[in-house]
């Protein structure tokens, strides 16, 4: 799960959990300044860390907010 330091880093691991859903937490402390990358998961350059720990933890798929947390991007 990519927060890309928005919104989602609010509620996102909350919500998680009530779905008992194992997860792994990326760059979710919201952080205005976008360190990481853009908040935008519509452009393939911002999910490359997700896609990486999804090989490398053979995960189901991996989700990336917006910065709002309004859209998702699902990779499988």
């Amino acid at each position: 799960m990519d927060c890309g330091n928005g919104t989602a880093g609010f509620f996102a691991e909350q919500l998680m959990r009530v779905f008992g859903v194992d997860f792994t937490q990326l760059y979710c402390d919201p952080d205005p300044a976008f360190p990481h990358h853009q908040p935008d998961p519509v452009k393939t350059a911002n999910l490359v860390d997700l896609r990486r720990v999804v090989l490398e933890q053979g995960a189901d798929l991996g989700v990336a907010y917006n910065g709002d947390a309004d859209r998702i991007e699902m990779e499988l």
